[in-house]
C-alpha cells in the first residue's frame, strides 16, 4: 500500500484527516483512490487511516485549479442537460394536446 512507505507519520480516520486538512471526507476518499494521500487499511477491520506527518497542513491547494475545472465542466453540463429537459417538456406537451384531436379522427 501507498502508507507502507512512511511508517512515521501519524494515523487518523477519514473524518479526522479531513478535519484536520479543512477538506470534505468524500476529497480525502477520492485521494486516497487516486492514491495520492498516503494511507493504510486495517485488514482486520477494513478500517481505512490516513497518514499525516505533523508538517501537513492543507491538501487542498493540490487539486483547487482541478477542482474548480471540474465544477465549471459540471455546471455547464447540467445547464446544457436542463435545457434539453425543458425543450423535451415542451415537445411532450404538444404532443399530449394533440391526443383528443388524433383520437376524435379515429372515430
Amino acid at each position: 500500500m501507498y502508507a507502507d512507505e512512511t511508517k512515521s507519520n501519524h494515523r487518523f480516520t477519514v473524518k479526522e484527516a479531513a478535519t484536520k486538512l479543512s477538506i470534505s471526507e468524500a476529497a480525502i476518499r477520492q485521494r486516497i483512490q487516486r492514491e495520492s494521500i498516503p494511507y493504510e487499511k486495517d485488514e482486520e477491520t477494513g478500517r481505512v487511516y490516513i497518514m499525516l506527518d505533523g508538517a501537513e497542513e492543507r491538501l487542498d491547494y493540490v487539486d483547487t485549479d482541478i477542482e474548480r475545472e471540474l465544477i465549471d465542466t459540471l455546471q455547464e453540463q447540467l445547464r446544457l442537460e436542463r435545457e434539453a429537459s425543458a425543450e423535451l417538456r415542451r415537445i411532450i406537451a404538444g404532443l399530449t394536446q394533440r391526443i383528443p384531436a388524433l383520437e376524435a379522427g379515429d372515430e
